[in-house]
């Protein structure tokens, strides 16, 4: 479940530097949205083999306390979802149907505005994928002391 958890954040971490370069380099980027899209295809993945196992084994679970790296966890995460959710209203905003471009250059500058929403698409699922790993981790079977 922790590797989970780790491809998870390396998701978000790869989302993160998709749009850091299409800042960077803008237009120049040869990565298309449909390209960036694909990089949320691993977030099924993980979440299958993780929740897999304990959707339907009928067990009694408790929600358990979380630990202090757990909670700084779920608080990344949680900013995360909060960029993607900003990176979303930033760029949706600016496509190139509803901007009117003035010159060429502004044309061909929103080409890389749908790559960007991508991104913050993917920031948000890998971000709610993260929070429902750490409450997986957390809800299980009792400790049962002897």
């Amino acid at each position: 479940m922790k590797w989970c958890l780790v491809a998870s954040l390396l998701g978000a971490a790869s989302a993160i530097a998709v749009l850091v370069l299409s800042l960077m380099f803008g237009p120049a980027l040869p990565i298309s949205p449909l390209a960036a899209g694909s990089a949320i295809a691993p977030a099924v993945v993980i979440g299958a083999l993780a929740l897999r196992g304990t959707i339907n084994d009928r067990t009694y679970r408790v929600l358990h306390r979380f630990s202090p790296a757990a909670k700084r966890l779920a608080l990344l995460h949680v900013l995360l979802a909060l960029a993607g959710f900003g990176v979303i209203l930033r760029f949706s905003v600016e496509l190139p149907q509803h901007r009117a471009a003035v010159t060429a250059a502004e044309q061909y500058a929103t080409l890389v505005d749908p790559l960007r929403l991508t991104t913050g698409i993917a920031l948000l699922v890998y971000a709610a994928l993260g929070l429902l790993l750490l409450l997986r981790m957390h809800y299980r079977p009792p400790v049962v002391h002897r």
